[in-house]
């Protein structure tokens, strides 16, 4: 992907949906795509790197996710 679809990938995959099953559903998914490629973070033509902005997004998400433990439990 380039750099711009890398972007907005991240801003999608780090979206909060509704508190709906399907909702859940694309967290989880969101959650395990970036466990299972990282390298979908930050894509560079000359390494793979992630920048503060896209740290600062994934950890916001990840804190969210924690905060909102029973959104997930359905």
């Amino acid at each position: 992907p380039t750099d711009e679809e890398a972007e907005q990938l991240l801003q999608l995959m780090t979206s909060r949906p509704p508190a709906t099953p399907a909702g859940v559903r694309f967290v989880s998914l969101s959650f395990c795509k970036l466990l299972a490629f990282p390298t979908l973070v930050r894509y560079s033509h000359l390494c793979f790197c992630s920048t503060p902005e896209q740290e600062q997004l994934m950890v916001m998400w990840l804190s969210w996710m924690i905060k909102e433990e029973e959104y997930f439990e359905r």
